[in-house]
């Protein structure tokens, strides 16, 4: 096994967490130790390449993934650093290299520049085939403060998330105050363990934000809404980026759900704010009906993700109607709104 370090966004206290692992058991990438702190993640595996290369192409709050070289103490002084540094035996690479500092938590012993001056100049000493491109070199040396010392690390894989950017709600051209942003809907169907080619069910489609990052991961889709706008806006988004197939789209109220297939998964945000449009039943009732439905069409093993607000005690009701709640973090909206979002299992 070996040990990959993933800078983490920041953004949420739990939840990038949780998407990395989500990630690495959809795509079935064996994993074993779990540590980390604050921004800094580190996880066991068995493939590094692999595991950094999907984590880059599916996570929405990772930032940059890396091969673990050595755990050092933490230095008191520069030349404490550089003496650990020394004696460190590392990879015989070709091309070029630079080198970069992060903290996590703590300050180093010296400034960054002089820190990655210092580096580099023993890489050089030590490794042959290498030299120093600071703009776009081949390989990236990290050296990562932590409160409990410091990593040096060999940068595998980087997030690009200008496509979840550009897949904003503002940017698409049918706009909803409900839509969930790409980044959120992105990370609820890593904690749902989708795969390509399956199956995912969305009974509260709305504008379609859930859908489009469903169909970006390469699965297929149901979605339905009992607002007739609304499909027709989703279609409008999911066609706007070239979407034309993969899906199906249809007018439905969940109360009175009755599919005839069987999804892999269930992700949604169902309705709970002033601009959604209910019909006959309280948001409450609704998310009873669709845990009730979702988890009778569900297959067995599979994830249900759902968003509520968190005085509605979501994990509960969940739990109430024989889910296994797998997990649940609180995202905080704006003052009168923190929504849970609850990782539900379908029971063998």
């Amino acid at each position: 096994m070996y040990e990959i370090l993933i800078l983490l966004s920041g953004e949420h206290p739990t939840l990038p967490r949780s998407e990395v692992l989500g990630v690495l058991e959809a795509e079935r990438i064996e994993y074993g130790r779990v540590a980390g702190e604050g921004r800094l993640m580190s996880v066991e595996v068995s493939n590094p390449k692999r595991a950094a290369s999907r984590v880059a192409a599916r996570s929405a709050f990772a930032k940059r993934i890396a091969l673990s070289l050595a755990s050092l103490p933490r230095p008191s002084t520069l030349g404490e650093l550089l003496s650990h540094l020394r004696g460190i035996d590392l990879p015989q690479l070709r091309g070029s290299f630079r080198v970069r500092v992060y903290k996590i938590s703590g300050s180093p012993p010296a400034n960054s520049i002089e820190i990655e001056r210092e580096l580099g100049r023993i890489i050089l000493d030590n490794v042959e085939n290498l030299k120093v491109n600071l703009t776009e070199p081949d390989y990236e040396f990290m050296v990562i403060f932590t409160g409990g010392g410091v990593k040096l690390a060999l940068l595998l894989d980087s997030v690009d998330r200008s496509d979840l950017v550009a897949r904003s709600v503002s940017m698409r051209p049918f706009r909803h105050p409900s839509s969930m942003n790409p980044f959120l809907a992105r990370a609820m169907l890593n904690l749902a363990r989708v795969r390509p080619g399956d199956l995912v069910l969305d009974p509260f489609v709305g504008a379609g934000g859930i859908a489009l990052e469903a169909l970006f991961l390469g699965a297929r889709l149901i979605g339905f809404d009992v607002d007739p706008k609304m499909i027709r806006g989703a279609e409008i988004n999911l066609t706007s980026y070239s979407f034309f197939s993969g899906y199906k789209l249809a007018v439905a109220d969940v109360r009175d759900l009755n599919l005839d297939v069987v999804p892999d998964e269930v992700v949604t945000d169902p309705p709970y704010g002033r601009s959604t449009k209910i019909v006959g039943s309280s948001p409450r009732e609704l998310i009873s009906a669709m845990l009730e439905r979702a988890r009778e069409s569900l297959r067995p093993g599979g994830h249900i993700v759902f968003s509520a607000p968190v005085e509605m005690r979501p994990s509960e009701m969940a739990a109430s109607r024989g889910l296994m709640v797998r997990e649940k973090h609180l995202i905080r909206i704006h003052r009168g709104l923190t929504r849970e979002i609850v990782v539900g299992v379908n029971p063998p």
